[in-house]
C-alpha cells in the first residue's frame, strides 16, 4: 500500500506533460495496470493543509479544520493499514516541510511519521530536486522497502517526491530550453541575477525563483496577463520535461521492479497524486490586485485540480468508483476519498472520527494561510469561492491554454454575490493555529 505525492503537480501541468502516459508504461513493463482518474480537487493548495486532511481526513471537518499539522493522538491512513497488518512502514519525504516544528514533527515516530521504522525527510529543497532520485529522502525509502516486498511482508510507504511537479526551483537544468532561457533573461533584466552567474547554480535558490516571480507579475501582469500565466506555467513544464518525468520513471520503477521480483503484482495499491499545483501568476478570486504565482493561497482550477494515477490490479478503483468516492466522467471528487479507498482495500472500517466522504460531483478546497485566504465549494460544474469579506460564483472550468483563463475568471469578472459567511466556519479569522 503506497501513497506517492507527487509534490505541487496540478492537472493542467500533468495532462501538458503526458504523465499519465509515462507511469501507464512503467506500470506495463512490470505486469501492472495504471488508471488515470481525472477530476480530483486537493483540500487545499498549502503542502500541510493538503496532507493533513489527506491522510488525517477527521480534519475535513469541526475545528479541526483549521489546523495544519495532526495532534499526537491521531492515527494517519497510512498507520492504520500498517496497523491492521501488522506490516512495516516507511515515510520518506523530499519536501522538508514535514520536519520544520521541532521534534515532535522529526523522524521519533509522532505526529507525521508515527510508527514508521524507517524515515527519511529531505532537509534543503535543493537537495530534492535534480541528481539520483533514489539518493534522497523518498529513493531512500524505496530502496529500504526493497527487502520488506522480496519477503512478502505487508508494507506501508508514504512517499513525497518533487519529480514531475511545479515546486520552486525549476530549470535547475539550465536554459537550454527557451522557456528556461526567458526565465534567465527576466532575472537578468530584473538584477536579481549578475551575467556572469551559472544558470544552473543561481536558478537552485527556491528564493530567486519566489522574487522572480513576484516581481515579474508586478512589472507586466497587468498589461499582459496571458503572456505572464503562459510564461509562468511553462517554466513548470521546462522543469517536468527537463528531468522531472525521467526520475519519476526510475523511482516508480524501482519500486515495481521489486514487486515484480516478489510476484505480488495483484497484493498491490499504488496511488499517485498531487498535492496541490502551483497557479501561475493568475490574480486572487477574491482580493484584487493580488497575483497567486505559486500556491498556498485561494485555490482556483489551477492549482486545486490533481492529478490521480493507481496502480493495481485487483479492481480496487472500480470498487471506490462504485461507493460514489471517486468519477471517472471528469465529475469533480475529493481527493481525500482515497484515504477511505485505501482503507476499504484493506478490508477495514472507515473510523468513528472521520466524516463522511463526500459523494463524487462534489469537492471542497481551502487556505488558512493568512497571506491569502479563501476556499472554494465545487457542486458539478459550478463552484463558490468566499473569503472572511467577500463571495464570487462561476464555472468550474478547467483552465484553456490559448487564453490561460479557467472558471474562476468568469467568477471574478460576474463580481461579488452576497456574503454567506461559511469560510468564517472553515478558517478562523486570526488565521491558522
Amino acid at each position: 500500500m503506497v501513497w506517492w505525492t507527487l509534490e505541487t503537480l496540478g492537472a493542467t501541468a500533468a495532462d501538458e506533460t503526458a504523465v499519465c502516459a509515462a507511469i501507464t508504461e512503467v506500470a506495463a513493463e512490470r505486469g501492472l495496470s495504471a488508471r488515470c482518474v481525472p477530476g480530483a480537487v486537493a483540500p487545499s493548495t498549502w503542502t500541510l493543509e493538503s496532507h493533513v486532511r489527506t491522510l488525517f481526513p477527521e480534519h475535513m471537518a469541526g475545528p479541526l479544520r483549521v489546523n495544519q499539522r495532526p495532534g499526537e493522538g491521531d492515527r494517519s491512513v497510512l498507520a492504520r493499514v500498517s496497523d491492521h497488518h501488522g506490516g512495516r512502514y516507511g515515510f520518506g519525504s523530499d519536501n522538508p516541510v514535514f520536519d520544520l516544528w521541532g521534534e515532535r514533527e522529526t523522524g521519533n515516530g509522532v505526529v507525521w511519521t508515527q510508527g514508521a521504522e524507517v524515515v527519511a525527510i529531505a532537509s534543503d529543497v535543493r537537495a530534492s530536486v535534480g541528481g539520483d532520485p533514489l539518493a534522497r529522502a523518498s529513493g531512500v525509502v524505496i530502496e529500504a522497502a526493497g527487502p520488506w516486498i522480496r519477503g512478502g511482508d505487508p508494507v506501508a510507504l508514504y512517499l513525497n517526491a518533487f519529480d514531475a511537479g511545479g515546486h520552486v526551483p525549476r530549470c535547475i537544468e539550465g536554459i537550454a530550453d527557451p522557456r528556461c532561457a526567458y526565465a534567465w533573461e527576466l532575472a537578468l533584466a530584473y538584477g536579481l541575477v549578475d551575467a556572469n552567474d551559472t544558470p544552473t547554480e543561481a536558478f537552485a535558490s527556491s528564493a530567486l525563483w519566489v522574487e522572480l516571480l513576484r516581481v515579474f507579475a508586478a512589472d507586466k501582469a497587468a498589461a499582459d496577463p496571458i503572456g505572464v500565466r503562459r510564461a509562468t506555467f511553462d517554466t513548470t513544464l521546462a522543469s517536468i520535461d527537463g528531468g522531472g518525468l525521467d526520475n519519476l520513471r526510475t523511482s516508480l520503477d524501482a519500486l515495481l521492479r521489486d514487486v515484480e521480483k516478489a510476484h505480488r503484482e495483484d497484493d498491490v495499491v499504488i496511488v499517485l497524486a498531487g498535492d496541490h499545483g502551483d497557479a501561475p501568476c493568475v490574480m486572487h478570486p477574491l482580493i484584487d490586485g493580488q497575483y497567486i504565482c505559486e500556491h498556498d493561497q485561494a485555490p482556483t482550477e489551477w492549482h486545486a485540480a490533481v492529478p490521480v494515477y493507481v496502480i493495481e490490479n485487483g479492481g480496487a478503483v472500480d470498487r471506490w468508483r462504485d461507493n460514489g468516492w471517486l468519477a471517472e466522467d471528469g465529475r469533480p471528487w475529493s481527493l481525500v476519498n482515497l484515504a477511505y479507498g485505501l482503507l476499504e482495500a484493506t478490508g477495514q472500517p472507515i473510523p468513528e472520527l472521520w466524516p463522511e466522504p463526500l459523494p463524487a460531483g462534489r469537492a471542497e478546497s481551502w487556505s488558512c494561510e493568512p497571506e491569502g485566504p479563501g476556499g472554494v465549494i465545487i457542486e458539478g460544474d459550478t463552484a463558490e469561492w468566499c473569503d472572511h469579506n467577500t463571495c464570487v460564483a462561476g464555472p468550474w472550468r478547467m483552465p484553456e491554454l490559448n487564453g490561460m483563463t479557467s472558471g474562476v475568471d468568469d467568477a471574478r469578472e460576474a463580481g461579488p454575490i452576497p456574503w454567506t459567511r461559511w469560510f468564517d466556519t472553515w478558517c478562523l479569522p486570526g488565521g491558522p493555529l
